[in-house]
């Protein structure tokens, strides 16, 4: 027999001489009138009852028990913690399936740690390149743009040197005709 059966073979056994040490109690007790000894007769009677029905159970459970296997059923509504608890169990007695599955996830990150550690400084000298490059352009992008604010600066003052010219000499020419 396991040990967790006699551990609940012997709790049986201390519950139902639990309730045959309060028959034999209440049968000790002799009371002088009649009224307080049928009170005491219902309740030796209720306690015989109770160990009866009692013993029939604990005999039942001894027979029809699977002490190799522990099943118990959960019910509920949805989201009411039924697999969290199941999982814990599962956990807390060190279940064979569910502590294969916890070291072949440890495995399985173990193996994604490496393969990041790996990988992670080819990325960074990939980004570090890319930046470079982005910076470079940039820097490329603001230098023409400087050359065409000047070009276009300096061809905007030859415009308006231009037009002044062309305006100074309609004026000289208007005032040289008005003059002659």
């Amino acid at each position: 027999m396991s040990i967790a059966k006699q551990e609940i073979v012997s709790l049986y056994n201390e519950v139902k001489d639990s309730v045959n040490h309060a028959i034999n109690d209440i049968s000790s007790i002799s009371l002088s009138s009649e009224e307080e000894q049928k009170h005491i007769l219902q309740i030796k009677d209720k306690l015989s009852e109770i160990s009866q029905s009692f013993n029939k159970e604990i005999d039942s459970l001894e027979k029809n028990s699977e002490w190799e296997k522990f099943t118990i059923a959960f019910f509920g509504e949805t989201n009411a913690g039924k697999s969290t608890i199941i999982e814990s169990l599962r956990i807390i007695f060190k279940e064979k399936e569910r502590q294969k599955h916890i070291e072949n996830g440890q495995a399985s990150l173990d193996e994604l740690e490496k393969t990041f550690s790996e990988n992670s400084g080819a990325l960074i000298a990939d980004l570090n390149t890319s930046l470079q490059n982005y910076t470079n352009e940039i820097r490329n992008i603001e230098r023409q743009i400087t050359l065409i604010k000047k070009e276009s600066n300096s061809s905007f003052n030859n415009k308006i040197f231009a037009a002044a010219g062309i305006f100074l000499g309609i004026i000289l020419t208007l005032i040289y005709q008005a003059v002659i």
